[in-house]
């Protein structure tokens, strides 16, 4: 078993941030987030601040919509499973 693995068994074990897996037993491609949850807390922490939303969608490479989106949410909130 290759390092690799072992560290895809270990993000099995935390649960929440689980990374979903094929039949293989390997992570599919392009499970990962597109976006780390501590990017989706800073632009949170932004918004809180007052920062206009198109200066927070500008600093941190995002569109206005979404940048949006997450001030409505006030937090980091995963995608339900398929």
């Amino acid at each position: 078993m290759s390092t690799d693995a072992g560290a895809y068994e270990q993000a099995q074990d935390v649960g929440a941030g689980a990374v979903p897996a094929a039949s293989s037993g390997q992570p599919w491609p392009g499970a990962d987030p597109m976006v780390a949850e501590t990017v989706v807390e800073q632009v949170v922490q932004a918004l809180g601040r007052g920062d206009p939303i198109a200066e927070v969608a500008r600093a941190f490479a995002l569109d206005r919509k979404t940048v949006r989106a997450w001030g409505r949410r006030g937090a980091y909130v995963p995608r339900a499973a398929r």
